[in-house]
Formats: C-alpha cells, structure tokens, sequence
C-alpha cells in the first residue's frame, strides 16, 4: 500500500508493483496482519471521511489544507476489526465508492448522522 508524504487529504493506494517514489511512502502488511487484514479492506477504510478525519487529528499541519503522512503517527492510529462489506466495496468499485464504505462505517461505530455531518462539516474547512 502507498500513501503520498504530503496530502490534502487521505491517498492510500494499493501498490501492485513498486511504483511509489521518493515523496510517497509504502506499508506492507507483515506476520499476524497478514492473515487479519487484506489490502483492499485498509484502503477502503484509511480512504473513509471518518477514517480522514480521524488520522488527521494524529497528523502534522503543515498549512492551511495540508497534512504530513509521516508513518510513525499513522501506526498509532486503531484499525477496528476486519469487516467484509468494506472488502467487497473496494474489490467491487475500488475507491470511488467512498459514500457506502462511510456507511457501512457509520454503522460499525455507531456514530448518528449529526456526529458525521460535523465531520463531513470539519473535513470541507
């Protein structure tokens, strides 16, 4: 999985053949993680609007809409149990599909339609 060093906003990406370069940063997916997680069901949820605006409270702002993805504060973040549905989704549409991941997530943490418009609401500012 790759992921640019600076961002406006969350790019994680699945890698198929070391594409990434000196400005983006790769993670893979070692012993345990392996067998818990796939690559799609990560990017579908680090690409989430809850996940986005839940990492950007770990990150560094660089400006006014600008964020550093340094991977030490990106292993501190908690990735919930592995969920099906989100898989299929980025297997099924890959990222453009971002709404229903979101909800599904919406789900999955039982945030109200209040909590996640003022996400959506933080994230637009």
């Amino acid at each position: 999985m790759v992921f640019p060093y600076k961002a406006a906003s969350n790019k994680f990406a699945i890698d198929f053949g070391s594409y990434f370069s000196a400005d983006v940063y790769g993670l893979k997916l070692l012993g345990l993680y392996e067998s818990l997680y796939s690559y799609e069901f990560l990017v579908g949820i680090l690409n989430s609007s809850i996940y986005e605006f839940y990492i950007k409270t770990h990150l560094k702002k660089l400006g006014d809409n600008l964020y550093e993805y340094y991977p030490y504060n990106l292993l501190r973040i908690k990735i919930p149990e592995y969920i099906k549905d989100v898989e299929n989704e980025v297997l099924k549409y890959g990222n453009a599909n971002i709404k229903i991941i979101d909800k599904i997530l919406k789900e999955y943490f039982k945030i109200t339609d209040k909590e996640f418009n003022e996400v959506k609401f933080w994230l637009s500012g």
